[in-house]
């Protein structure tokens, strides 16, 4: 009965795995990341003249509109619209790389929130008025907090991504981890699209408050509700995944994985100051997760064990 009951697992883990293999490939495969890449590039470029040239409107003071919008003040704050593209692309690649692991999608969140640390400096540096830095003001310490936040997550992104370098892993999957995989690239397909609703949704909101002299610029736009999509989605992958590794250090692995994901979703929204603590401690508890975990691996077991449960869906 067991190996009848392995054998149709087998069977519907091939069936979904070549539907979710199809829908992964068209929409988030080699050749469509390549062109999606160039369109990112060319994008940035774009959005970054436009962003320039309607600063210049700004400050020629043809528009009353534009003169009053918060993007339009300095012409720095041009680095925003081509940073948020390359945002975008990178959320993008983050969904791209749920089915690898646990560990790939999180070192991914950690680029993203890197890049975010990134644009917001940039726009507090933008929006300093030339008295503010005659003296060492409280402004000189919320910068120090920032690049050090952005320097940690710097740190953190590259040790997680050489920490997985470190693990090797085998091209062939065993028969009960096809499904759980097949499961993933479907999953990670439902996100992009919701991914993509979202973020058209947030790209026009956005646009129709700028016509009308708003367009914030705080990085809770449309990151707040994608970070609480991926905290939905790393806890789904955590109960998936139980089915296949039950000991305890891929428990708490994956369970500190999504403990940083929710740090980062409250910081994405905190006030500033708070914002750059609380990236800070992600940081913390992210890569201690990955160290840790693979510092002090699961002691060896039986071949029988091996077989039937993989030590690791990090």
């Amino acid at each position: 009965m067991d190996r009848v009951a392995g054998a149709e697992d087998v069977i519907a883990g091939i069936s979904v795995q070549n539907w979710s293999d199809r829908a992964f490939d068209v929409l988030m495969g080699p050749r469509t990341d390549a062109r999606i890449r160039v369109y990112v590039l060319w994008g940035a470029l774009l959005g970054f003249i436009v962003h320039l040239l309607l600063w210049f409107l700004a400050w020629s003071e043809v528009n009353d509109t534009l003169s009053s919008a918060p993007l339009l003040r300095s012409p720095l704050l041009a680095l925003y619209t081509p940073f948020s593209v390359l945002l975008a692309y990178e959320a993008y690649q983050l969904v791209q790389a749920i089915p690898k692991s646990f560990s790939a999608a999180i070192a991914k969140q950690f680029e993203v929130v890197t890049l975010i640390v990134v644009r917001e400096g940039l726009v507090f540096l933008a929006e300093l008025r030339p008295e503010d830095t005659v003296t060492l003001g409280p402004w000189i310490w919320t910068l120090l907090l920032k690049a050090s936040a952005f320097l940690l997550l710097l740190v953190t992104t590259l040790g997680i991504a050489f920490e997985n370098g470190r693990r090797r892993r085998s091209s062939d999957l065993p028969p009960n981890l096809v499904r759980y995989v097949a499961t993933k690239r479907l999953l990670s397909v439902v996100v992009l699209l919701v991914f993509s609703g979202m973020a058209v949704w947030s790209l026009t909101s956005w646009v129709v408050d700028a016509v009308q002299g708003g367009g914030d610029v705080r990085p809770g736009i449309f990151f707040a509700d994608f970070f609480t999509l991926l905290i939905l989605v790393d806890i789904l992958i955590l109960l998936l995944s139980y089915r296949y590794a039950h000991e305890f250090r891929s428990l708490a692995r994956n369970t500190g994985f999504v403990l940083a994901t929710v740090i980062m979703r409250i910081a994405v929204d905190a006030p500033v100051v708070v914002d750059s603590i609380l990236f800070l401690v992600s940081a913390v508890v992210g890569f201690s997760v990955v160290w840790l975990t693979n510092r002090f691996p699961t002691p060896p077991v039986s071949s029988e064990a091996i077989s039937g449960s993989p030590r690791s869906l990090g």
